[in-house]
């Protein structure tokens, strides 16, 4: 790689007055590499001048939002210059008529939560961490609790403004679906954390505002009824957000209420929301089901904790499956030593480790070893999201060598210099 600290390079991003150009002294720490600069352009313009300079220099960047995920971009190589999105931000529009909103990539998260509010709609995403941007939550396609109520971040963007490595600045979808001809690159961008191109702004479809929201928490016994009634909770008509989690680590979580009953083993939180009579009916089925209390309509946001990034040697991977192995995923995840965070449907299984707090073990001899015979027992995908340093050469980035690797070849098509988050992303098996 060449040495940044070639004058020319330098000299010529500092000439860029809306570069946002500064030195990193000492150097910061992203995944597992030093950054030495930092970028930081304060416009679309701006950014496509920085991009056309480091391509002309074949010099990698890692574009960043606001740093919340940089846990799940372990295999960052040869990139000494860290390109931050945050201050291309603001709303240019909230259409309360068509229900759509145009924001650009480092607006805050919680800004279109409250102006989609205030006009009578709700933004289908949930921030993983407070300051998350739009960039960020679009890039690393981050769903909370809510996905079942919400869909896929992918499904609620309708169009994207993007840079791609070269400058060039192109623009996919639209604010009315129906205009949209031709492939629907914003499926292939949103997702993608930044290593084909980076996100600008984006049109988002808005929900309607619910007339009624009721959360509730759940005891269960642990037994396969426990499973059962979590499943059939998520197929409730008004069910926007239902999470099953083991009563050691609820309690640990502050603001999901006290254990509702003495003994159990899984709590079951259940968001309803929707119209009246509708929500009333599904809570008071719940009720039926097991030993309820009523939480506030806030408790879910607590649920962010556990997506902080991880501890020291740390560790933090996501298992999609169908349904019927939900059961048999939790209970050998749970068996094995890991903290298990699962989403009845779309059937998404957390596993997490974390040594400092762990209370079954200190160390797990080899978690990804555990972690890939419990997928097989289950048939799941997974997909790590956090491992300790250092990274294993196997974990790290596209294989562009394997003609199979689809998204090696894409990441070729958009990027052959490989500059945009140059072995950033995140593996599937």
């Amino acid at each position: 790689m060449r040495d940044l600290s070639e004058p020319i390079v330098i000299s010529e991003l500092e000439a860029l007055s809306s570069s946002g150009f500064s030195r990193f002294d000492p150097p910061v720490i992203a995944g597992d590499v030093p950054l030495r600069f930092g970028l930081e352009p304060e416009s679309v313009d701006g950014l496509a001048q920085v991009m056309q300079v480091l391509s002309a220099h074949s010099e990698p960047v890692l574009v960043t939002g606001a740093g919340t995920r940089l846990d799940m971009i372990k295999a960052v190589q040869d990139t000494q210059i860290r390109l931050s999105c945050r201050a291309i931000s603001g709303i240019d529009e909230c259409d309360a008529a068509d229900g759509v909103m145009r924001a650009h990539a480092g607006t805050p998260l919680e800004d279109l939560v409250q102006v989609a509010d205030e006009a009578g709609w709700t933004l289908p995403m949930e921030a993983s961490a407070l300051g998350a941007t739009l960039g960020g939550t679009l890039a690393t396609a981050n769903s909370g609790p809510r996905r079942l109520g919400f869909g896929a971040v992918r499904d609620n963007v309708l169009g994207l403004e993007t840079t791609l490595a070269t400058g060039e600045r192109t623009r996919c979808g639209a604010r009315v679906v129906k205009n949209v001809t031709g492939y629907d690159m914003a499926k292939l961008y949103v997702g993608s954390f930044g290593t084909l191109a980076i996100i600008e702004s984006a049109w988002l479809r808005l929900h309607p505002k619910v007339e009624s929201v009721e959360c509730m928490a759940l005891s269960l016994d642990g037994g396969e009824a426990s499973f059962r009634i979590a499943l059939e909770a998520s197929r409730r008509t008004s069910a926007r957000a239902v999470v099953l989690l083991p009563e050691t680590l609820a309690t640990r979580v502050s603001g999901l209420g006290a254990p509702p009953k003495a003994g159990a083993c899984w709590r079951l939180l259940v968001e309803c929301a929707g119209d009246e009579t509708v929500t009333r009916y599904d809570s008071e089925w719940l009720a039926d089901q097991a030993t309820a209390q009523s939480l506030s309509s806030q408790a879910l946001d607590s649920l962010k904790a556990l997506y902080r990034p991880a501890s020291p040697g740390g560790f933090r991977v996501r298992l999609h499956l169908l349904p019927s192995g939900l059961e048999e995923a939790c209970r050998l995840l749970d068996e094995a030593g890991f903290e298990v965070l699962a989403y009845p449907e779309p059937t998404t299984v957390y596993a997490f480790h974390d040594p400092t707090a762990s209370r079954v073990t200190k160390d797990l001899p080899n978690p990804l070893a555990l972690i890939e015979r419990v997928a097989a027992r289950v048939r799941a995908d997974w997909v790590i999201e956090s491992f300790p340093a250092p990274c294993p050469d196997e974990l790290a980035g596209f294989n562009t060598q394997d003609p199979q690797n689809l998204m090696g070849e894409l990441k070729m098509q958009f990027d052959p210099l490989s500059l945009l988050n140059r072995g950033c992303f995140v593996k599937s098996f």
